[in-house]
């Protein structure tokens, strides 16, 4: 009789089991260490995740690529120094050819008349006027600085690409090699890494 009592019973709905803290609402039948629950954060599981699962709500996940962006572009210092580095780029990348076709001067150009071939200030012409020719001046030999300036960006972001896939190849290489390899050879070459 016990059991045909207990079945037809109804269940009572009652709150969700869990906080957001993961620690139960109400307070233990007995008084016990360790009630919290311990869990990794990208486990946990908050009281607002467990009524809208209830509830029937679905709620739209993110890529992490959306969400790395999103956390980019709250730092606003970040993002001012990545526009700050792209026009850089895109100015040593473009600019001593528009350079070039505007006004004729290349980065190693040197003046063929005698009286060019000495330092001018910025935006100054040979003859002491100001002049948009050269917006950093020329130097002792007359060749444009600004020209110059731009050359030597390329080279620089010439050397960070070559030094980020060499060092990229290397290390997808012997990371690969210590992974397929694996055991005391895998921790030997972990070792290494270390040491370097």
């Amino acid at each position: 009789m016990t059991d045909e009592s207990s079945t037809s019973q109804e269940i009572e709905p009652v709150d969700p089991a869990l906080t957001p803290l993961g620690t139960s609402p109400q307070a233990p039948i007995r008084s016990r260490e360790g009630d919290t629950i311990h869990t990794a954060f990208e486990l946990a599981i908050g009281e607002a995740d467990v009524r809208s699962a209830e509830a029937g709500e679905l709620v739209a996940g993110t890529s992490l690529w959306k969400d790395a962006c999103r956390r980019l572009l709250k730092n606003r210092l970040a993002v001012f120094g990545m526009i700050v580095v792209l026009i850089v780029a895109v100015l040593s990348i473009i600019g001593p050819s528009i350079i070039k076709r505007t006004t004729g001067y290349t980065p190693d150009y040197i003046p063929d008349e005698a009286g060019l071939i000495k330092s001018f200030a910025p935006f100054t012409a040979p003859d002491g006027a100001f002049s948009w020719k050269h917006p950093m001046g020329t130097d002792i030999q007359g060749r444009d600085l600004f020209a110059r300036v731009l050359q030597g960006g390329q080279i620089s972001l010439l050397v960070g690409v070559i030094a980020t896939v060499v060092s990229l190849i290397i290390g997808v290489s012997y990371g690969a090699t210590a992974g397929y390899l694996g055991g005391r050879i895998d921790n030997l070459m972990m070792r290494v890494v270390d040491v370097i």
